[in-house]
């Protein structure tokens, strides 16, 4: 059954209009610590409810939940969740199963927590999980399970880390409802792939841990990451300069780009390739392209609040925002 997308498109555009513009996080950047929870309150309503800045993740956290609900209640095609929402469930199952192999969740405290914004509850994951049986998990999960329960040595967590990262990318494609929805995705695989290497580049990493870390399924393949790897680090950047991708090196993506500016790099240039999609109304675009940004508009105030309790100088708060907000 195919989804009217109009109506949709429309109330998120909507929502969007009443979404701050990024000079309000520049001048955040810039408030007292004692003035940031009144600022925040203007355009994230989660914090009318609180006297204290320190609840900021659960604020944030509900603040894009409601989003996914609403778009939950807006698109009825089972198929399209998925796309849209199961990703998280591979992410949730990995962090429970961590828990469980290092000995409970005490034992993980490093590991990020479950979030809510998958399709699958916590409480079914942590089931299975402790039951050693997929009977209730969706269709799409019963797979990667299969492989995680055989894994019972904590010396594998980086398999199964990989396994998941792979499972996950790969239900993404195949649940990927349009020809546009599946490109986007195969331009995220990338650029996680284009993050990854950058990262082992620069670390000590044994070539039996390289092993594991790419994702299939992107428009670069696995051979040309694995020749990279073995290669100079500038010649990444050669090759960038000629795909879909230029975008980055001509914005400062280089060896000398420090490693906390990547991350904001590759999410402007996930935000360049998507930005003509706002505008085309009848397909899933506009929702891919809001729903990113509601994650950029939710890392930046992170960003801003976890700065200020850690009583970074404005000047370096200020930095970080600009190297998220688009130039």
């Amino acid at each position: 059954m195919s989804v009217d997308y109009t109506y949709i498109v429309a109330r998120l555009n909507a929502i969007e209009a009443s979404m701050p513009e990024e000079s309000w996080f520049n001048r955040l950047a810039g408030v007292e610590t004692e003035s940031i929870l009144n600022s925040s309150k203007e355009y994230f309503r989660g914090f009318e409810n609180t006297e204290s800045i320190y609840h900021f993740e659960k604020i944030l956290e509900a603040e894009k939940l409601e989003v996914f609900e609403l778009v939950s209640k807006l698109i009825s095609s089972p198929d399209i969740l998925i796309f849209l929402r199961g990703g998280y469930d591979f992410d949730n199952l990995l962090y429970i199963w961590k828990a469980n192999i290092l000995g409970g969740e005490n034992g993980s405290r490093k590991i990020k927590a479950p979030v809510p914004f998958g399709l699958v509850s916590t409480e079914i994951l942590r089931e299975a999980v402790n039951s050693e049986t997929g009977t209730n998990l969706p269709f799409y999960m019963k797979e990667i399970f299969g492989k995680l329960s055989g894994i019972t040595d904590k010396s594998q967590i980086l398999i199964a880390q990989s396994l998941c990262k792979s499972a996950k990318w790969r239900c993404l494609l195949d649940m990927a409802p349009s020809v546009y929805a599946r490109f986007i995705t195969k331009c995220r695989i990338d650029l996680e792939n284009i993050k990854s290497l950058i990262r082992v580049k620069r670390t000590d990493l044994r070539k039996t841990e390289q092993d594991h870390i790419w994702i299939d399924g992107g428009e670069i393949e696995k051979l040309t990451l694995e020749r990279f790897f073995k290669e100079p680090e500038d010649e990444l950047y050669l090759y960038l300069n000629t795909s879909r991708y230029s975008w980055l090196t001509a914005h400062g993506l280089d060896s000398g780009t420090a490693l906390w500016k990547i991350d904001p790099l590759i999410s402007r240039q996930l935000f360049n390739i998507m930005f003509d999609s706002r505008y085309r109304y009848f397909d899933i675009g506009p929702v891919i392209y809001h729903l990113e940004i509601i994650e950029r508009n939710i890392t930046l105030l992170r960003s801003i609040i976890t700065g200020k309790i850690n009583r970074l100088p404005d000047d370096n708060i200020l930095e970080m925002v600009e190297s998220i907000l688009p130039s």
